[in-house]
């Protein structure tokens, strides 16, 4: 039994081990700022790229489709920390979604809404904002969609050093009939952050001359006005 005991505990310690070190945090720098995020939670939106300030995704697989009078849903989220360098702060967040649709049938339909989460590290409020897209057949369509052009969707006023940011879609298509298709993809999304320079604070140190000049000044003037 204790043989059994020490096996199992190394094969848990073995699992851990693997697991943290298949476990990474990627970070990449942008415009005063920085985004991190686990790489081992895998996303339907992929691994993004930052360029200026935009964070943007090229999702590949991240698509739904129907050939029955039934719903078939995906839904993808994607998870980050963003944080603003010294001398800056985080004052938004906003994005723009987009993909195709393909409809086949006058009772095919698709859906599509998204969300985005932003949670300051300095209060324990969450700003949202959600918006959504919709698409119904008549005999043979095909098109895109896009939201957060038109809504402008950003969460402003943050005045944050960090916080925490959640991007989530949700996907659906209904074919309407089993002679109906419905499909539905998200091809490119971005995550736009607004960082703005802040004054310095002055250090102590710099209050206490301040206030050790200042009497300089008073104790030279008085002596200037004894003279005369």
């Amino acid at each position: 039994m204790a043989l059994k005991m020490k096996s199992l505990v190394a094969a848990l310690t073995s699992a851990v081990v693997s697991a943290s070190a298949n476990a990474a945090t990627i970070s990449l720098n942008g415009d005063g700022f920085s985004v991190s995020w686990d790489d081992s939670v895998a996303s339907l939106f992929g691994v993004p790229t930052l360029v200026g300030t935009n964070l943007i995704f090229s999702p590949t697989s991240f698509g739904v489709s129907s050939i029955t009078n039934a719903w078939s849903a995906l839904a993808g989220t994607f998870n980050l920390t963003v944080s603003a360098w010294s001398g800056y702060q985080l004052d938004s967040v906003g994005f723009v979604d987009g993909g195709s649709y393909a409809l086949l049938g006058s009772a095919a339909n698709t859906a599509v809404g998204t969300s985005l989460f932003v949670t300051p590290n300095e209060s324990a409020g969450v700003a949202t904002f959600s918006g959504s897209s919709r698409a119904s057949g008549s005999a043979i369509g095909y098109g895109t969609w896009t939201i957060g052009e038109g809504e402008s969707p950003e969460v402003t006023g943050l005045a944050a050093q960090s916080a925490n940011v959640g991007l989530s879609a949700f996907l659906a298509a209904n074919g309407g009939s089993a002679d109906n298709f419905a499909s539905v993809n998200v091809s490119t999304a971005k995550l736009s952050f607004g960082v703005v320079p802040v004054a310095p604070v002055p250090e102590p140190e710099a209050y206490l001359m301040l206030l050790t000049g200042l009497g300089m000044v008073g104790i030279i003037a008085r002596r200037r006005s004894a003279v005369r």
